[in-house]
């Protein structure tokens, strides 16, 4: 059985009526002292109080990262974070169908709009401040629902839409899965691309004009997390940094080879933040294609395609 943070202690702290509460907190607080789980994600958790939950979340402790709401506490159980379903990030525009919303696969907090008579979308949108997370379907607070990053797409998956039809491996761009059933991709029918193509996921078909798109990108795809402790950019004699002072935002190689570690800058400034792609998977070594992929494809320069 996980080992549990628990959480038993009581804040005696009078919250005055009409305080701000940010837009995570919990609608409702009954229970008196006792923790309450974050709307947002679950690393974070509220106390409820008189008056409602606290100000502002409290967060888990490195070691026991992941809030149980059933048992009130931090611990290492990370099936309580939620996340979206199999088949609910749609990445393609239905055609014939209706206007709707399909994902952003490198950015969750973003998504694209189809008219439901063309296989391209006809634009660009981005989340609301107070709702900043696509799930799929709409926009929302919690940021555990997100599909970029998530096995929603990191995971093939046949929808009933693509029943006899053929959707990309969302890791490797030179192939496909053929769809005869709704329910997971079959590996039987799990074919490439012929050499110099890439699977083109608006007409469903391989094409020596088509670009490589990679589903399943960096976005929430982490599984260590560390912050260096100096500032500047320190190298060692691997080839591989240690620390990276940001000048942008975004995702950078740590190594000069292909290696799952990553850096990552929230912002233009500050300390980069080591993160690591999924099992299996290393970070392109070439900077105008910054995701996890496949080894076999390191290094992908889009440019040569």
């Amino acid at each position: 059985m996980d080992k549990l943070t628990f959480l038993s202690f009581i804040i005696p702290v009078v919250v005055a009526g009409g305080v701000f509460r940010d837009a995570c907190a919990p609608e409702t607080c009954v229970d008196l002292g006792r923790p309450i789980a974050s709307s947002c994600d679950c690393q974070h958790y509220y106390m409820c109080l008189f008056g409602g939950p606290s100000d502002t979340p409290l967060t888990c402790p490195p070691e026991a990262p992941y809030f149980n709401p059933d048992l009130l506490g931090c611990g290492n159980d990370d099936s309580v974070c939620p996340t979206p379903a199999p088949g609910s990030c749609p990445v393609m525009c239905i055609v014939p169908g209706t206007a709707e919303a399909i994902v952003d696969p490198t950015d969750c907090t973003k998504f694209y709009i189809c008219d439901g008579t063309s296989p391209d979308p006809i634009g660009l949108a981005t989340c609301q401040p107070e709702i900043p997370w696509f799930n799929g379907a709409e926009c929302g607070g919690d940021q555990a629902a997100c599909c970029a990053g998530s096995s929603a797409l990191c995971d093939p998956y046949c929808t009933g839409d693509d029943i006899n039809h053929q959707i990309i491996d969302p890791d490797d761009c030179t192939k496909y899965y053929i769809c005869l059933v709704e329910g997971p991709a079959n590996e039987l029918y799990h074919p490439s691309c012929p050499s110099g193509q890439y699977f083109d996921i608006t007409t469903r078909r391989c094409s020596a004009d088509a670009s490589c798109t990679t589903l399943c990108v960096p976005s929430a795809i982490i599984s260590t997390t560390t912050t260096p402790s100096s500032g500047g950019t320190t190298s060692t004699p691997s080839g591989c940094l240690t620390s990276m002072q940001c000048t942008a935002e975004g995702y950078f190689s740590v190594c000069s080879y292909c290696s799952p570690s990553y850096f990552y800058c929230e912002s233009s400034s500050g300390q980069a933040v080591i993160q690591s792609c999924r099992p299996g998977h290393v970070f392109n070594t070439i900077p105008t294609y910054p995701y996890c992929i496949l080894p076999d494809n390191c290094p992908y320069d889009p440019s040569r395609t």
